[in-house]
């Protein structure tokens, strides 16, 4: 994982406003997962889901992510397959 930073408001996330925080690059083995949850964000979007990522060290990841990215290319196809991967 390579976070992103959010350089504008916390409430409005676009591509445009993140910097890539690459000096705090996470690399996560399939193996080192112990669970991962996909929600819907709160009752209002139908875009943004959480994914909470526990690893078997203990470790937690609690993420914000949109199922669509116009600008970024790769995102939805991806996503998508991320999501099936993990769905219960």
């Amino acid at each position: 994982m390579i976070p992103l930073k959010n350089t504008k408001s916390i409430f409005v996330v676009k591509p445009e406003n993140m910097v890539v925080q690459i000096g705090e690059f996470i690399f996560i083995s399939n193996d080192n997962i112990s669970d991962v949850k996909i929600k819907r964000l709160g009752l209002i979007s139908a875009v943004d889901k959480t994914v909470d990522i526990k690893l078997k060290d203990g470790a937690d990841f609690n993420l914000i992510v949109r199922n669509k990215e116009k600008l970024i290319s790769y995102h939805e196809e991806n996503f998508l397959k991320f999501v099936n991967k993990y769905k219960k």
